[in-house]
């Protein structure tokens, strides 16, 4: 899964990021999207708008909080078909 997360993150979908003075915001994509891929998430039931290029507090707004600096504080995800095993 996160070899998937990295390719994704290094994608066309994330070009608008600049490493300079994004980089928590692009490791945050990245550890969304790792997330994304170890539990399954094509077949979630809710997708939302997942690894879309929008912004990632509106990725999937009721089930991911985010601080008024954009830092994802809270994932709830309670029976979306979420299979698999979280990275460590």
């Amino acid at each position: 899964p996160q070899g998937k997360a990295l390719e994704w993150v290094l994608g066309t979908n994330n070009t608008r990021y600049n490493p300079a003075n994004q980089r928590h915001q692009i490791a945050q994509r990245y550890i969304l999207a790792t997330f994304f891929y170890s539990t399954n998430g094509w077949n979630w039931k809710q997708k939302g708008n997942m690894l879309s290029s929008d912004d990632e507090c509106k990725w999937y707004e009721h089930s991911l909080s985010c601080s008024g600096d954009g830092e994802v504080v809270m994932l709830k995800f309670e029976n979306n078909n979420l299979q698999g095993n979280l990275p460590s």
